[in-house]
């Protein structure tokens, strides 16, 4: 009868089900594993197998409810956990966020120090392969933390994700806070697509990395659950970042190829040189938010 149930669920659909809920069934099904074992688990199964059709096809219900209910709560709490996994720390924790935004800080000035002394070493043929690799290696770190240090996050989430925060207003005087969702619109749909997968990646990972440290509470039944866990939410963590970077790249590029469709959707003049841009884009900022535009700032209007 059990065949009988998954094969009439249609043929796809056990793909699909596996996507959306893998790893709320992992978790659930790894944990009973440790926590009970074969034998019992064997013993559940020869009892499911001994009920009546309707009775099995309730027991299966419930169970897709169990994941589906964990998965959905899970999703309602990503935004939160990724909010704590950036560094988003109130009191008490505050202490702890000034402590690792100052390790960020002399971390960064290592990198750049390192950095330094290999640029100066680049044009000359004495860099050597592990040199190169490293220097490439400092470069990627280096671009995906904040131009200012103001702006550091205790984490290496946070940076990255606060690096697509900041990066345009240094860039362009543009505040992404304030331009992202005007700018949203005029985006080309393959960009705007990239960017919702990416985003959707970013969350996905998030949920994975919950389950992860949630796996930890099966190590009251079993001490197996702890390395797993910890093992599960590292790699989750990887996926996270790797996500992240995506991301704030994507957001970059954006600014930095259709910046210039807002000020038209704006009917603002585009600045006239790199030099004034920073300028016109802080006063573009302040006009988005604030309705505040200065005098020798002047709309153009198309001809009809």
């Amino acid at each position: 009868m059990l065949t009988k149930f998954w094969e009439s669920l249609g043929e796809g659909l056990s793909e699909k089900w596996l996507t959306l809920l893998g790893p709320s069934l992992v978790f659930w099904a790894g944990g009973l594993f440790l926590a009970f074992g074969w034998e019992k688990i064997g013993v559940w199964s020869s009892w499911l197998l001994g009920l009546a059709v309707a009775q099995q096809v309730l027991v299966l219900i419930g169970s897709l409810v169990l994941l589906m209910a964990s998965d959905a709560f899970l999703q309602r709490m990503s935004y939160h956990v990724l909010r704590l996994l950036e560094g988003y720390w109130n009191s008490p924790f505050i202490w702890l966020k000034r402590l690792l935004i100052k390790r960020q800080k002399s971390l960064v000035g290592r990198w750049e120090l390192q950095w330094q002394g290999l640029a100066q070493k680049r044009s000359s043929p004495g860099l050597s392969v592990e040199e190169a690799n490293r220097i490439q290696e400092l470069e990627s770190n280096l671009h995906y933390v904040p131009s200012a240090p103001n702006d550091y996050m205790p984490t290496t989430l946070g940076n990255i994700l606060r690096m697509a925060e900041t990066q345009p207003r240094h860039k362009y005087g543009l505040d992404p806070v304030i331009c992202w969702p005007r700018l949203w619109h005029l985006l080309s749909e393959p960009l705007r697509k990239e960017l919702g997968n990416s985003r959707k990646s970013i969350n996905e990972s998030v949920e994975f990395w919950t389950f992860g440290v949630s796996f930890l509470l099966w190590g009251y039944w079993s001490w197996w659950a702890i390395p797993i866990g910890l093992a599960w939410a590292w790699i989750a963590y990887g996926m996270i970042l790797d996500a992240a970077k995506t991301y704030a790249d994507l957001v970059e590029a954006a600014f930095d190829t259709q910046r210039w469709d807002l000020y038209h959707a704006l009917h603002i003049k585009l600045p006239i040189s790199i030099s004034n841009e920073v300028s016109l884009g802080e006063k573009v900022s302040e006009y988005l938010w604030r309705g505040t535009l200065p005098d020798n700032i002047k709309f153009k209007h198309p001809k009809p």
